[in-house]
């Protein structure tokens, strides 16, 4: 008999050279293909008993819920991108969605641990460990948790998938741009009408309106945060507080400047107008213009009315009008002592200014009583001092200041508008003029004026030493 394995010949049972079996028959290869599918059965079949509970835990409903919830406490927006979906036909949940939602949950941690709350709440009703809740809502704050198909063939799988919010939003104005996180979403949406935007994923918005105008643009802004929505959306009416403002002052050819700003406007005494500007308090009006004495500069004025009066702007400085008035205290100083005196050659006005000051003297030393008088107080209103006014036939600014002198009178008494004992006050207009050759204010002449300085007014007092 010949050995089937290694060929040699032999008469026994087994092979004298390899020893194998010359009796018995060798497996077909097709019994073999059988044995090894069922060996690997048997296998699989074994590690199935034995992993399935670890492997279906790894698509279990809890696990969704740590998967997400880890990827938003290690602010992994590209991980959070890959576990929800979008809930809604032809709205894809993209990156930046998934930045706005983490941006927002790190920002209210309170929020996040009432959605992770929900989301094992409901995870545990999926996976039958605790009865449904009739008054518990499958989706919250947009973001609900639900059956995807299979993993593996053998096991559930869950997905998260939001459903996005629409913001509608109005505004009280036409020519608007409208903006949500600074990306325009509509170009003059018509006045007051509500217009719906979206959708958006849950985050944080600023909602913004611009009215353009030609110096200023307007802008009314709001924060909303899309979290917890229910129906009906978010709804928004942006009041742009802004109007065309007319402005003029009490000088033509002033320049204008806007916070601060110069601008190409010049406004004067009639109304001219500026343009669109906003109301809320955010733009400020400062009024500028060259003189003689230098250039005059207003303070800010906040923009608050649609038509705006700034003729009482002062054209002179506090350091200015305080000169002019130490000027004609000193000048007064010297009236007084010529009218004492009758000699008026030492001060320094006009010819005829000093010929009416000798001419009183003489009136009053004529009396049966020697005059003797003593400058001792002078007051003045400080709006006169304020807006100098052209002059165009002496080519020249000219001011008329309301004063009140009070001279102490202890023999004679002379006029007087108020008498107190010995003192005497009077009030006059003194006409002071620009000088441009000297730079200085000089004094013109003075008439004897009939009014009261009274409280009302701003009221500079010197008392005379």
């Amino acid at each position: 008999m010949k050995c089937k394995k290694c060929g040699t010949e032999g008469n026994s049972e087994f092979c004298p050279k390899c020893g194998a079996d010359l009796k018995g028959k060798a497996k077909s290869p097709q019994m073999k293909k059988w044995i090894g599918f069922g060996s690997l059965f048997i296998l699989l079949l074994l590690i199935g008993l034995i992993g399935y509970p670890s492997l279906k835990d790894l698509t279990s409903p809890h696990q969704a819920v740590a998967a997400l919830k880890e990827a938003v406490q290690k602010k992994d927006a590209d991980r959070i991108h890959s576990l929800i979906q979008s809930n809604k036909e032809g709205w894809t949940f993209e990156k930046k969605d998934a930045d706005l939602l983490l941006h927002y949950l790190n920002e209210h941690p309170e929020d996040a641990d009432t959605l992770f709350n929900h989301l094992t709440t409901w995870a545990k009703i999926l996976e039958g460990q605790t009865k449904p809740d009739p008054h518990l809502e499958e989706t919250y704050a947009s973001i609900s948790m639900k059956e995807s198909g299979r993993k593996w063939l053998l096991f559930k799988n869950y997905s998260f998938f939001l459903t996005p919010v629409y913001i509608d939003i109005s505004v009280n104005r036409d020519h608007v741009k409208l903006y949500i996180n600074d990306e325009l979403v509509d170009e003059n949406p018509p006045k007051n009408d509500v217009n719906s935007y979206g959708p958006y994923s849950i985050g944080t918005y600023e909602l913004k309106a611009v009215a353009t105008g030609s110096h200023f643009d307007a802008t009314e802004s709001r924060i909303v945060e899309a979290f917890e929505i229910d129906t009906p959306p978010i709804s928004e009416k942006l009041t742009i507080n802004a109007g065309e403002v007319n402005l003029a002052t009490a000088y033509d050819h002033t320049s204008v400047l806007l916070n601060g700003e110069k601008t190409d406007i010049e406004i004067g005494r009639q109304f001219e107008k500026f343009g669109l500007l906003p109301m809320d308090g955010s733009a400020t009006i400062t009024l500028e213009k060259e003189f003689p004495w230098g250039t005059m500069r207003s303070e800010e004025y906040v923009i608050d009315d649609q038509r705006m009066d700034l003729s009482k702007v002062s054209a002179l400085s506090e350091t200015d009008r305080n000169k002019i008035m130490e000027m004609l205290n000193e000048n007064w100083k010297l009236h007084t002592e010529a009218l004492v005196s009758g000699d008026a050659s030492k001060m320094d006005v006009p010819e005829e200014y000093k010929k009416a000051v000798e001419k009183q003297a003489s009136q009053l030393q004529g009396k049966r009583k020697k005059y003797v008088a003593t400058f001792i107080q002078s007051r003045y209103d400080v709006e006169s001092l304020k807006r100098p006014v052209y002059n165009e036939e002496k080519d020249r600014y000219e001011l008329q200041v309301e004063a009140e002198y009070t001279l102490n009178e202890p023999e004679l008494h002379g006029y007087s508008l108020l008498r107190e004992g010995d003192n005497a006050t009077v009030t006059y207009y003194m006409t002071v003029f620009f000088d441009e050759e000297s730079k200085e204010w000089k004094i013109d002449h003075y008439k004897t004026g009939s009014f009261f300085l009274t409280s009302t007014n701003e009221i500079k007092t010197f008392d005379i030493k």
